[in-house]
């Protein structure tokens, strides 16, 4: 689409940076699905690529799929990443510099409506299932510490495959399903999330990208983007927008809260107290 830029017309300029700019995006989409995403007809849309280059939509989806998988590769990615430091000669100040400026880009596109309703839903739940796999499971293992402190009551699912598939069984109505997902969608999530919609079960999601399947088939979703798609990024924003939502959940439950710490403070006292 670069290299080709020049020679689009106006209409097709105009397809091609929203590709560019949301590569992560589309990576997955149908032609149906694509040309609604984009509002241009399946024609228009076959037109551009066959202007690319490709030979149809198929040949066009398969490269970018696979342009965007060696992104999510660690092994390239951490090459790259440690590439441009040699080359730029970055600090550990620049690193962290780079983490304010992913947090400053979030607070200027806060869904106040979406978190709110997450505050609600997890104020409300008398059990929270939390699911993560890869990365995604250091916020998993966050959250689960921060939401048993707090006397709620949760269960973690980080593992792939039949052991996921018999855990999601077990999930009730009344449960309130959390899902963390970076920029890699795994199946499962896809998979708890279907579940979840049969059996009528309330989910939250929170996910780097607005437009992937997780997002669509989530009942509320909070968008937290680390950075760049080819970038190793870290965990910064995160953790921090996790521990101020679950703050604001603390603050309309801080009666019952207050109950369960001091529980918690008296068996601490009993159990220290037993060892001398």
């Amino acid at each position: 689409m670069q290299d080709n830029y020049a020679n689009l017309s106006i209409g097709q300029k105009q397809i091609a940076t929203e590709i560019l700019e949301n590569k992560e995006n589309y990576m997955y989409y149908s032609i149906s699905s694509m040309s609604k995403e984009l509002a241009i007809s399946m024609a228009s849309l076959s037109r551009f690529v066959k202007k690319l280059g490709y030979k149809n939509y198929a040949e066009f989806k398969k490269e970018l799929s696979n342009e965007m998988l060696m992104n999510l590769d660690p092994n390239i990615k951490m090459q790259s990443n440690l590439n441009k430091l040699d080359e730029n000669n970055e600090s550990i100040e620049s690193q962290i510099i780079k983490d304010i400026d992913t947090m400053s880009k979030f607070i200027q596109k806060i869904d106040y409506e979406e978190i709110n309703k997450a505050i609600t839903e997890i104020a409300k739940a008398k059990n929270i299932v939390l699911m993560g796999l890869g990365m995604s499971k250091s916020l998993v293992y966050f959250l689960d510490f921060r939401l048993k402190r707090m006397g709620i009551k949760t269960k973690i699912m980080i593992s792939g495959g039949a052991e996921f598939i018999e855990d999601l069984t077990t999930i009730r109505k009344d449960d309130l399903i959390i899902t963390v997902s970076f920029k890699r969608e795994y199946k499962e999530l896809l998979l708890a999330l279907n579940y979840a919609n049969k059996f009528n079960i309330r989910t939250i999601s929170i996910t780097e990208d607005l437009k992937g399947r997780v997002a669509k088939n989530a009942d509320i979703i909070l968008e937290v983007k680390r950075g760049s798609y080819e970038d190793l990024n870290s965990l910064a924003l995160p953790v921090s927008f996790c521990n101020a939502l679950l703050l604001k959940v603390a603050h309309l439950q801080k009666e019952e809260i207050y109950s369960h710490m001091d529980v918690l403070s008296d068996i601490n006292k009993e159990y220290f107290e037993s060892e001398e």
